[in-house]
């Protein structure tokens, strides 16, 4: 966890327009292209940037999102786009009075499969 949060420390003190969330078993970069997918798909993720705005550290089980300027996330459909992905969404980081604040993510208990 100390590693993890020394990296999530670096980067959004690089990118402060930045999220990151951490997704448990997010450790193959290929496999965490549907977190891509999903994540691309809302309103206030900046697909303009690199990626989709959307970047994948599988080897500290990171997701950077890039926001939109002015937007605000919704912490809720953050954490099903990645739980739909099919990794465990576990806290979200964003940059904020030059430290880093840190929200637990929850996703709904029981979702039903089509």
């Amino acid at each position: 966890q100390e590693v993890r949060d020394r990296q999530v420390q670096e980067q959004l003190k690089a990118q402060p327009n930045a999220l990151m969330v951490y997704a448990k078993g997010l450790c193959c970069p290929s496999c965490a292209i549907g977190v891509r997918k999903m994540l691309s798909r809302l309103p206030f993720v900046d697909t303009e940037k690199a990626n989709s705005g959307v970047e994948l550290d599988a080897e500290h089980q990171l997701v950077t999102i890039m926001l939109k300027s002015g937007s605000q996330p919704d912490l809720k459909a953050l954490a099903d786009a990645i739980d739909e992905a099919g990794y465990e969404p576990v806290h979200s980081y964003v940059w904020r009075d030059n430290k880093v604040k840190t929200s637990k993510l929850a996703t709904t208990a029981f979702r039903m499969v089509p």
